[in-house]
């Protein structure tokens, strides 16, 4: 047996499990509401995931989830806030705010090239994935308006 099958045959915590924790840690810092630590956060995560790419997959369909507002019942997986959530309470100029420094923090993971690498893979994530950008349109009627052409941005 190698050490990768003893790895993973272990009773949790298993040596990977820290792994999986430091990279879900990243991305709750992207989608932190300070900028300097979204953007320190984002900056890591690019560099991180060329090293530990095989966390990615597992990650995808969460990310899809936030852009699509799709996530009730994962708040906190893999340290993304649940922005459907967070779009239940759009009459408070804050919660938008933070929908949408949430939003800003997935889709900047979702465009890493590793990210993009495993989304292009498999044509039914593709499909998910061109499915999610053009259906964009109820979140960004819900964000600030100041955020809205920096949003534009983001999902072009």
């Amino acid at each position: 047996m190698t050490k990768l099958e003893s790895s993973l045959k272990s009773t949790p915590p298993r040596i990977l499990d820290s792994y999986e924790g430091l990279i879900d840690g990243l991305f709750a810092l992207s989608c932190h509401s300070n900028t300097q630590v979204r953007s320190s956060g984002f900056g890591v995560i690019d560099y991180a995931l060329t090293r530990f790419g095989w966390i990615v997959p597992a990650r995808v369909p969460r990310l899809l989830a936030a852009i699509q507002l799709d996530d009730e019942g994962m708040a906190g997986n893999f340290g993304i806030p649940s922005c459907a959530q967070l779009s239940k309470n759009v009459e408070s100029p804050r919660v938008r705010k933070r929908l949408a420094e949430v939003i800003k923090g997935v889709c900047s993971i979702v465009s890493v090239s590793r990210a993009i690498k495993v989304m292009l893979d498999d044509e039914s994530t593709r499909f998910n994935l061109a499915k999610t950008l053009c259906g964009t349109e109820g979140l960004i009627s819900i964000l600030p308006p100041e955020e809205i052409q920096k949003m534009v941005y983001y999902f072009h």
